[in-house]
């Protein structure tokens, strides 16, 4: 199964959102599943975005454009890792 919606009721720097921010995929409030139970149908995320002013502040960050921004950083490269793998110590 794919995620293409995290619910949350707010910021948190948890496993999971953080995945969600790297990936663009939309972060939702509350609102958006009341939307959805309206109008009986699931109604586009991105139209429900969370918000939540006073983490976005602390973390000194925007959700909304973090979501939308290119995600082309790795473009070109071919990665691998293994278990095994660790960084050196400096």
């Amino acid at each position: 199964m794919t995620c293409t919606v995290v619910l949350t009721m707010q910021i948190k720097r948890t496993f999971k959102l953080l995945c969600a921010v790297g990936l663009g995929k939309p972060i939702v409030g509350p609102n958006w599943v009341q939307a959805c139970a309206d109008t009986n149908m699931v109604v586009d995320p991105w139209l429900y975005l969370l918000q939540d002013e006073v983490t976005e502040r602390r973390f000194k960050f925007n959700l909304q454009q973090s979501l939308v921004g290119r995600r082309e950083f790795l473009k070109g490269y071919n990665l691998s890792s293994t278990p095994s793998v660790m960084p050196s110590t400096p």
